[in-house]
């Protein structure tokens, strides 16, 4: 069950990365977008400052009307189940994380690579 859940987590973190390649251009136009580099989109990954800051990105956002900005990349289940047992840590923890004594992390971006959810003992 936690490496489900981390590649769920994995699955929806490389989906948030595809969904920032194109990004509306100021003015709030939604007809057409500007192209923005993996490296853009990595900085803007490691200036968040935790785990649990990054993970909220995966979340669906309910401010805007951009559609792109709608785009939620964990179902509710899943969200549920995470912030149930994440609360007051930078450890991303469900029941059967907390079960099997593991956390999911999401660490810094580094160049060359992609971004990575980690399974880790406690």
């Amino acid at each position: 069950m936690a490496r489900q859940q981390q590649a769920a987590v994995q699955e929806a973190l490389n989906a948030w990365v595809l969904s920032q390649g194109r990004v509306p251009l100021e003015g709030g136009s939604t007809d057409t977008a500007q192209v923005q580099s993996l490296e853009n989109i990595r900085t803007l990954y490691n200036n968040l400052p935790s785990t649990v800051a990054r993970f909220q990105k995966l979340r669906p956002t309910t401010t805007g009307s951009d559609p792109l900005k709608q785009l939620g990349f964990l179902d509710a289940t899943t969200l549920a189940h995470f912030d149930a047992y994440t609360v007051g840590s930078d450890r991303l923890k469900t029941a059967a994380l907390e079960g099997a004594r593991q956390y999911l992390s999401l660490p810094d971006w580094a160049p060359g690579e992609e971004p990575q959810v980690l399974l880790l003992d406690e």
